[in-house]
């Protein structure tokens, strides 16, 4: 994954990662590119969650696979403050739905609620 110039490596990370291993400062410097990757579901849409490798508060970014106006589309949901983006597949659609409400996307608040 990149994001703003920086590679990360996207990893899955077993539930067993204890406090103890989030708090090891060596463990954090090894990992300071390395995101842990699990599956989850927010509000009914299943996607993948990306947060720091050590990371255990705050707010973790979703990426969910969702089709709107017959139109596959990656929905950007933060877990602390629910819908970021909507990504269409053309600029053209859009600029085409950029002001539209979709009411499935409601219950996730953040921008579908405005």
């Amino acid at each position: 994954m990149v994001a703003d110039g920086e590679k990360t490596e996207l990893h899955h990370q077993s539930a067993n990662f204890s406090e103890k291993q989030r708090q090891n400062r060596d463990i954090q410097n090894k990992t300071m590119h390395i995101a842990a990757a699990n599956m989850t579901n927010i509000n009914g849409f299943s996607g993948i969650c990306i947060a720091g490798w050590c990371q255990n508060a705050g707010e973790k970014t979703v990426y969910a696979l969702h089709q709107e106006k017959g139109q596959p589309v990656l929905l950007i949901i933060g877990t602390g403050g629910g819908l970021h983006d909507v990504m269409w597949r053309s600029p053209q659609l859009a600029r085409k739905y950029a002001h539209t409400k979709f009411a499935d996307l409601r219950k996730l608040g953040g921008i579908a609620a405005e």
